[in-house]
């Protein structure tokens, strides 16, 4: 089994020293021509270029060793800073594999591989290995996340070498519907290259960040002396969710993904992310009435509905029949659900259907909740919230996960290892189980005593 990883970090890690020798070379071609630049226009980003392999990458081979290996249940409880210092692989569970792995991609950095020949080595040497399976969308992000952060070690290197000549650095987001707002309100920004905001937001700053930054020697004609910390007002509605973030003149609203007023010439240190991190981490406690409404519902044959705001008041509530559950909201529940609580029964104990998480997502659920004679279930989105990219890939997943589990739960009844009475509810704990590993969905279940 280590031999048949060590040959994965060498592929992984011969990509990314490809990816750290691109970022790296892209700013001293920049350099090398700095008597062409214009210095009353931000430089132009670099196109395509044949890469060099005669430059140490010391960085890179640094910047692996001091990450320190953390299963991926630790990693997950990790924020900012420390979850930058950390290493992982999602879906490999025992550490001495991922000390072998992160060992191996420090001392692999020789080569260069592109991102699909890294994936293609990864399935091979899985299947090779007789590991259990992972999804391609897995091991795209794998090679993905890794390749852009050692592409960004060799960037920041290059653009810190030009700092005298550019000493401003300005801030791109790819403005699709992919994007999260948080990264888009940056687009455009334009600091000095000490300043603090590029400690925590240099690209890649956050999962599958496809921004970039370039330099410039062009001083903002707005950039506000006055506020150099560049912080940004956020401010919050009654379910705690931030709703806009404000600087100076410029107003981002965040339910719209744009500005209005200014755009403003300075970072937004405390993020929309940050914030929403922030907020998990303080609402701890599930109100009151939510827990006595689900020692209520327990037991009950029919599905009963509840829907409660984030400081557990009742918002609305709803009864269906043993199976199913309709339910209609005024546009004045739905705007109190923000950041709030749902709850309803299952008498067969089963897990969320797909229509109960799709259902949470629309309305901005910050925790739904299931409870059943036997199990407790609660589904949370990531800390940066539910966003149609995220649903659009729990659809995708759904399905294709559910093969896999069916196939799993078959082959364990026919052995007798799982009793057929339990594969009804098995079915579907799983298939979240899979799905919340593959997103960052924070999943739980919790069997009743």
């Amino acid at each position: 089994m280590n031999d048949d990883f060590e040959q994965m970090t060498e592929v992984l890690g011969n990509a990314l020293l490809a990816s750290y020798l691109l970022g790296l070379d892209q700013m001293n071609q920049m350099k090398g021509s700095m008597q062409s630049i214009s210095f009353d226009e931000p430089v132009a980003k670099a196109g395509p270029i044949e890469l060099r392999f005669d430059v140490p990458p010391e960085e890179a081979i640094d910047y692996f060793r001091r990450k320190r290996v953390v299963m991926r249940k630790q990693f997950d409880d990790l924020r900012g800073e420390a979850r930058s210092a950390a290493f992982t692989v999602g879906g490999i569970y025992r550490k001495n594999v991922l000390q072998s792995f992160h060992e191996e991609i420090a001392q692999a950095l020789e080569n260069g591989t592109p991102q699909r020949e890294v994936v293609k080595g990864f399935r091979e040497i899985l299947e090779g290995a007789g590991h259990r399976e992972l999804g391609a969308f897995h091991l795209e992000t794998i090679a993905r996340t890794n390749l852009q952060m050692a592409y960004g070690v060799g960037r920041r290197r290059g653009l810190e070498d030009v700092s005298n000549d550019l000493p401003f650095w300005e801030y791109h987001a790819v403005l699709d519907d992919r994007t999260r707002p948080t990264h888009a309100a940056l687009d455009g920004i334009i600091l000095p290259a000490n300043h603090e905001f590029w400690s925590d937001h240099f690209p890649p700053w956050g999962f599958n960040c496809r921004c970039s930054v370039t330099a410039t020697a062009k001083m903002p004609g707005d950039y506000d002396r006055s506020n150099p910390s560049g912080e940004a007002q956020l401010s919050y509605d009654r379910a705690g969710v931030p709703v806009k973030a404000e600087y100076g003149t410029a107003v981002y609203d965040l339910s719209a993904g744009r500005f209005t007023g200014v755009q403003p010439q300075a970072g937004l240190q405390e993020t929309i992310e940050q914030a929403a991190e922030r907020a998990q981490r303080e609402r701890r406690i599930v109100p009151q009435q939510v827990r006595d409404t689900e020692r209520a519902i327990r037991f009950e044959q029919d599905e009963h509905l509840h829907f409660f705001d984030s400081e557990g008041n009742a918002v609305a509530n709803f009864k269906g029949t043993s199976h199913e559950i309709k339910f209609k909201l005024t546009k004045a529940q739905e705007s109190r659900l923000r950041g709030g609580f749902d709850v309803h029964n299952h008498a067969d104990n089963e897990s969320f259907s797909l229509d109960d998480i799709l259902d949470a997502a629309s309305l901005e659920i910050a925790e739904t909740r299931i409870i059943s004679p036997r199990y407790s279930y609660v589904m949370r989105p990531p800390a940066s919230g539910w966003s149609e990219g995220l649903v659009n890939e729990i659809k995708r997943l759904y399905n294709e996960v559910r093969v896999k589990v069916v196939s799993e739960l078959q082959r364990e009844m026919w052995d007798g290892t799982l009793p057929a009475r339990e594969a009804p509810f098995e079915e579907d704990h799983r298939i979240w189980k899979e799905i919340s590993r593959e997103l960052g969905l924070r999943y739980q279940r919790k069997k009743i005593r």
